[in-house]
């Protein structure tokens, strides 16, 4: 089995991409061995004389920074006990060749080296990283020191009190533009909550600062063709209403009431009750409610042939949308769709501006920066010409190799930070040794970003990919084998992304080459798997009532939740 020409290939794209010669992207599907490489990688920046000071190793986790560097210690310290032989051939393996060039006596002492460097190897998350940098450097940054960092747990609970004092307020006066606001979007999301509206805001205080900064919602009445200022939806109504040809509408709605069809018949009533109204909003939805569908669209079956001449001439044939007055409706509809989408978007501005300027004021009345303040703070910091140079040297000398684990999730500021930081690598100093360059590798796989809510954004992963690979793609790698799972597993995954076109759904093709090439998985293992598909089950409508004398936990499934059946 270790000698088929996928697995031979498999352990060659893991070697390259172990290779610190030079940067390296790799693209790797699940179980095809990233954090194995990562270790690997590593310990031969090692063994090739790089201070332990000098690598920098980001991950998007806590679990998997631990997994790593424990991984890494458990190599290195396997090094430091290991006979000569055995350590001579664990050598070659990791470097895919002889490695007669280097002295086992420096491999044993890497672990103590490790060990010893203070601070100790960095490998951390970003979050990490950054609240490191702040510490170091508050008054470049322009903080004062002494902050505490936000941990997620707090960041919520100054989310939640921020809220309620929004409600509070809007609650207090009723005719003011926070409540009425907060009444549109409630009005809007009906069916749900604003939970995620309030933690949008959180995460993105600064998009929301800066979009207040600009003329968005000029530009978005600009994009939806609607006028400046724009109508309420109130007024389109009205206005629409009053624009119908009525008269012609009355002998329309006499015929339907008198023609052969039932259909026709109480669509002949309604219509009569919206002439009858005395209200233009309510005729105008009693009328559209015929004409109309729910989405605004409009409606092709609005009367049979049978409804008489008077209101085919206003209706149209049976599923045609041919007269004027249906497309001065269907054209009605779709600037009602626009300025719903103005108004939601206007009331969204207005609750979002009031949170950032006061979840900013609770940050600052405790002294405190959350995640995304770190992230933003330390990024505009590295962009600083003046500073970053400053920076980067007191940073232990400087950071000669960067390593990014999970680069799917990575954001775009964070991705900022990055080429901060590996900026100098690419124009590197002729004083260096060209046998010892400086590096950034990053490693993950596109189909498995799963925090675009926390600003995640796979396709900056693969715009670096082209970026650093060229035209020709020579720089980048694909780890496809997986050692994890079953043909039968790979071969579903594939099934639902190649054959039923999620992937093509997920990236564009054109925009994203390397997403798009189809590129299957392949798997180590040759046992079978099987895949089972389950059918929905609906809700129940009410929970059971439980057995008070029940020993089960409180949050046990009981046995008609959907889940359990």
């Amino acid at each position: 089995m270790s000698e088929r020409p996928e697995y031979i290939q498999a352990v060659k794209a893991q070697n390259l991409a172990a290779d610190p010669a030079s940067t390296r992207l790799a693209s790797a599907n699940a179980g095809s061995g990233k954090t194995r490489v990562l270790v690997n990688r590593v310990s031969r920046i090692l063994l090739g004389g790089a201070p332990p000071e000098k690598i920098l190793c980001l991950t998007y986790t806590k679990a998997a920074a631990a997994e790593m560097q424990s991984r890494l210690f458990e190599t290195l310290g396997g090094w430091s006990i290991l006979e000569d032989s055995p350590l001579r051939s664990a050598l070659d393996e990791l470097i895919g060749g002889t490695s007669v060039e280097i002295e086992l006596s420096s491999a044993r002492q890497l672990f103590a080296k490790a060990l010893e460097t203070p601070e100790g190897l960095k490998v951390q998350t970003i979050h990490a990283f950054c609240e490191r940098i702040l510490a170091r450097f508050p008054i470049e940054a322009g903080i004062l020191p002494g902050y505490d960092p936000l941990d997620e747990r707090e960041t919520k609970a100054l989310q939640a009190a921020v809220r309620d004092d929004i409600y509070a307020e809007a609650m207090a006066e009723p005719d003011g533009e926070l409540n009425q606001a907060v009444q549109l979007l409630t009005a809007a999301k009906a069916d749900q909550t604003l939970e995620e509206f309030w933690a949008w805001m959180a995460k993105d205080a600064y998009e929301i600062e800066a979009w207040a900064q600009g003329e968005s919602l000029g530009k978005l009445a600009d994009v939806l063709g609607l006028s400046q200022p724009p109508l309420d939806v109130e007024t389109v109504k009205r206005q629409g209403w009053q624009a119908a040809p009525h008269d012609a509408l009355r002998a329309a709605a006499g015929d339907m009431r008198e023609c052969s069809k039932q259909k026709d018949n109480a669509k002949g009533e309604r219509l009569s009750l919206a002439l009858a109204a005395q209200d233009d909003l309510e005729a105008f939805d009693l009328y559209a409610d015929l004409l109309l569908k729910a989405d605004y669209m409009p409606n092709g079956q609005v009367c049979s042939k049978a409804a008489g001449p008077r209101a085919e001439a206003l209706f149209g044939k049976w599923n045609k949308v041919d007269t004027p007055e249906m497309q001065r409706m269907a054209g009605l509809g779709q600037t009602i769709v626009a300025t719903s989408c103005y108004e939601i978007t206007a009331a969204l501005f207005v609750v979002a501006q009031n949170f950032v300027r006061r979840f900013k004021q609770a940050k600052h009345a405790q002294r405190g920066l959350d995640f995304n303040d770190q992230i933003i703070m330390v990024r505009n910091l590295l962009r600083r010409k003046e500073v970053s140079d400053w920076v980067r040297y007191k940073l232990d000398g400087g950071i000669e190799h960067i390593l990014l684990d999970e680069a799917q999730d990575t954001s775009p500021e964070q991705w900022d930070i990055i080429d901060a930081l590996s900026d100098s690598f690419i124009q590197d100093s002729p004083d260096r040794d060209p046998a010892r360059p400086r590096t950034l590798f990053a490693v993950g796989d596109e189909k498995q970003s799963i925090y675009s809510f926390q600003g995640a954004l796979p396709e900056a992963f693969l715009k670096k990919i082209r970026h650093y690979s060229g035209e020709d793609n020579l720089g980048e790698i694909r780890m496809r084998m997986s050692f994890r799972s079953s043909p039968d597993i790979l071969a579903f995954v594939d099934r639902v992304l190649i054959e039923g076109g999620a992937l093509e759904n997920m990236f564009d093709a054109d925009d994203f080459p390397p997403a798009s090439d189809i590129i299957r998985h392949t798997a180590n293992r040759t046992d079978g798997g099987r895949v089972e598909l389950w059918p929905a089950v609906d809700r129940p409508a009410a929970q059971e009532e439980g057995d008070p004398w029940d020993t089960q936990p409180v949050d046990a499934r009981s046995s008609a939740d959907a889940r359990e059946q």
